[in-house]
């Protein structure tokens, strides 16, 4: 834990290449929803951003179903599902 605290990516977000879902809770305490916007803008090739209403850090954790629904349908629009 301790590593990833320091650990920052940012200056890296540029190199993404491929299609990229972004998911945010609204209520992230952690890493605030301006950072989802900041994380997006940095991120080439137009990256999808889905915020969840009602959701703090862990949205998968948090909104299993909703996520899940979210990454069918961007996995199906990627190709990566049939």
């Amino acid at each position: 834990m301790r590593n990833l605290v320091g650990y920052d990516i940012r200056d890296r977000l540029e190199d993404i290449g491929v299609p990229t879902l972004i998911v945010w809770g609204r209520n992230d305490r952690v890493v605030p929803v301006p950072a989802a916007f900041a994380y997006k803008q940095r991120i080439g090739d137009n990256p999808e951003l889905i915020i969840f209403d009602e959701c703090g850090h862990v949205p998968q954790i948090e909104r299993p179903l909703r996520f899940n629904r979210v990454l069918e349908k961007f996995l199906s629009r990627a190709g990566v599902l049939g």
